[in-house]
């Protein structure tokens, strides 16, 4: 009789930790894992939008916009999965000065599929 009442208080815990365990592992994994998508807007201290753009799974996806203290666009960068596929960098008067390729090259204005 008492290895009976032993053995089923033996299988009442096994289930007990199997239950906890479970639900511990679930409710960690779903927490641990980033939003899908996310809009970020990163701001200076004066309060004006220093970068702008989305995220897919924690990567850098879609165009990044760069703003100056004073809020000029100075950079777009073209992300793929964290990676910078293409940047244009603009000067003071919002034109564009330099465009760089995915692999560090300059390249020309035409071609580059960037819209003003």
């Amino acid at each position: 009789m008492l290895n009976r009442s032993f053995r089923g208080y033996l299988l009442d815990l096994i289930r007990v930790i199997l239950i906890c365990h479970f639900v511990l592992f679930v409710g960690l994994r779903a927490n641990s894992q980033p939003p899908k998508k996310e809009r970020i807007n990163i701001l200076y201290s004066n309060g004006k939008t220093k970068e702008k753009g989305k995220k897919k799974h924690g990567l850098k996806q879609g165009t990044w916009l760069i703003y100056n203290q004073e809020g000029w666009l100075e950079q777009r960068i073209k992300y793929k999965n964290n990676i910078a596929i293409w940047q244009v960098y603009y000067d003071s008067k919002q034109r564009k000065v330099k465009m760089i390729d995915k692999n560090g090259q300059e390249v020309p204005y035409k071609g580059c599929n960037c819209k003003n």
